[in-house]
């Protein structure tokens, strides 16, 4: 057994007893020695994120994705890293990867509609009307024209400034790329 693989199998051990703070420190020698290999980086996300360092967790599970973007687990983990720091965006996006290349991946399927709740929670709380119920298909194969970007944001705002909250309860608007090309 390799120096490595020695190093995951303690990682893993450590992990295992609930001593994340030596997991990290195996997997953090483990990957100076071998940088290019993902499951060390996922790993070690998963390892600091129990250790609550959700920003470093994050950027390992980034590295991981990059090093492998073909594995559906480094993808879930991503999300969940993402979701962990707040960018909810790129969690959709990172579930997203991973349902199109694992589409029956449970956990995915089950935590990306309630990061897309959170999604619409949020963007409603930025246009400052609670009830509002906004559709996106963030990331994904639908590209940058699926996604409520600022601009969008900015009219809701204008409308409800112009118009009042009252006018537009209970209406249904459809906006179709609110000025993102505009000078």
């Amino acid at each position: 057994m390799d120096r490595v693989q020695a190093l995951q199998q303690e990682a893993c051990h450590a992990a295992e007893a609930g001593s994340f703070k030596d997991a990290i420190s195996k997997l953090r020698e483990a990957v100076a020695i071998q940088p290019a290999y993902a499951v060390l980086h996922e790993l070690l996300a998963q390892c600091l994120s129990e250790d609550e360092q959700d920003a470093q967790a994050h950027a390992a599970a980034v590295a991981a994705t990059q090093l492998d973007p073909q594995w559906a687990e480094g993808w879930l983990t991503s999300a969940r890293m993402a979701r962990n720091c707040g960018l909810l965006l790129e969690a959709a996006s990172a579930y997203k990867a991973c349902l199109e290349l694992d589409s029956r991946q449970e956990a995915a399927l089950r935590e990306l509609p309630e990061v897309e709740e959170l999604l619409i929670r949020q963007l409603a709380r930025r246009v400052g009307v609670p009830g509002l119920r906004v559709q996106q298909h963030a990331g994904g194969r639908y590209g940058p024209g699926c996604v409520v970007w600022d601009s969008g944001i900015v009219l809701a705002k204008y409308l409800i400034q112009e118009w009042g909250q009252d006018k537009l309860q209970g209406k249904q608007v459809l906006e179709l790329g609110s000025g993102t090309g505009v000078q």
